[in-house]
C-alpha cells in the first residue's frame, strides 16, 4: 500500500530579475521549520542536461532535469513544517507539465522601470561582458509571468496570490502576514529582519549557479526591507534596448499590479 506523502503547506514564488525576489527569500527564512529550494527550475533551464539557455560554456549538471525538479519540490520532507521555492516564470515556459502539485502560488511583481534599470546597472558593470548590449532572450520576464498566471487560473483553476515588491518595502509586515497566511505559513515579526552575509554560501542553496556572488550582493549585505525611492526616475537615459524592454513589459505588469494584494 503506498503511503502519501504528510501534507504540509508548500508555496512557490514566481518573480523575474531584480525584484527583490532574495530579500524575500531571506525573509521567509526567518521562519523555523520551513524547507527552502533557491531557484531549481532556473538551475535546469541554464545548467541541467535539459536547458534551455546557455550561458557558458560548461558542463550540465546532474540531477538537475525539469522532471527533477518536480519530484524534489513534491517529496516527502519527514524534518519540515513547510515548503518554500522561489523561482523564475521565463525558466518554465512551455514546460507546464512540470510544474508541482499541491502547491499554493504567489507571483512577486516590481515596476518593470525600477527592476530593468537595476538589472542594466549590474550587467553593464563589466562583470558581464556576453549581454553588455542587450538583455538574452527571455530574462526581462513579465510577459512569462502573465502567461504563467493565465495558465494557473483558466487552466488549472489555481488562484495564485500576486505581490508587489514596493507594497513589501513600504508595508513589510502587513503584507508577509498576508502571504503567509495565504501560504499556510505562520507569521512572525523575525521574518522582518535578518543578518547581513557577506557569502551566499552562507544560505547552503542546493547547487552552484553561475556568478551568484555578483546577483545577491545587495541582498546579502541587507539586514531588512527598505523602502524604495519616490519615484522609478528617469529612463531616457538609458539605452534604447533597455526602455524598449520597459515598454515591452509595463502591459504584463500593469495587469498583473490590477491583481494584487494590498497592503
Amino acid at each position: 500500500m503506498d503511503v502519501k506523502p504528510r501534507t504540509i503547506p508548500r508555496s512557490i514564488v514566481w518573480t523575474c530579475l531584480r525584484c527583490r525576489s532574495t530579500a524575500f527569500e531571506r525573509s521567509i527564512r526567518g521562519l523555523s521549520g520551513i524547507r527552502v529550494f533557491h531557484e531549481h527550475y532556473l538551475g535546469a533551464c541554464y545548467h541541467g542536461e535539459e536547458r534551455l539557455q546557455f550561458l557558458e560554456d560548461i558542463p550540465p549538471m546532474p540531477n538537475l532535469k525539469y522532471s527533477d525538479v518536480k519530484r524534489t519540490l513534491e517529496g516527502e520532507l519527514a524534518d519540515y513544517t513547510g515548503v518554500f521555492a522561489k523561482d523564475f516564470a521565463f525558466a518554465l515556459r512551455d514546460r507546464y507539465e512540470y510544474l508541482p502539485d499541491g502547491f499554493h502560488h504567489a507571483f512577486l511583481i516590481r515596476n518593470p522601470k525600477d527592476s530593468l534599470s537595476s538589472l542594466y546597472r549590474l550587467i553593464s558593470g563589466g562583470e558581464f561582458p556576453r549581454w553588455a548590449d542587450v538583455f538574452p532572450p527571455g530574462v526581462v520576464g513579465f510577459k512569462e509571468m502573465w502567461e504563467l498566471y493565465e495558465y494557473l487560473t483558466k487552466v488549472t483553476k489555481i488562484d495564485p496570490m500576486v505581490i508587489d515588491a514596493d507594497d513589501i518595502a513600504n508595508h513589510p509586515s502587513s503584507m508577509m502576514k498576508k502571504y503567509c497566511d495565504s501560504a499556510g505559513f505562520t507569521y512572525t515579526d523575525d521574518m522582518l529582519h535578518w543578518e547581513s552575509l557577506s557569502n551566499y554560501k552562507s544560505l547552503n542553496f542546493d547547487y552552484e549557479g553561475l556568478k551568484w556572488d555578483i546577483w545577491y550582493r545587495k541582498a546579502l549585505s541587507s539586514t531588512g526591507f527598505t523602502k524604495p525611492p519616490g519615484d522609478s526616475g528617469d529612463i531616457q537615459s538609458l539605452p534604447d534596448y533597455v526602455q524598449v524592454a520597459i515598454h515591452d513589459a509595463m502591459p504584463y505588469y500593469e495587469k498583473l499590479y490590477k491583481l494584487r494584494v494590498q497592503p
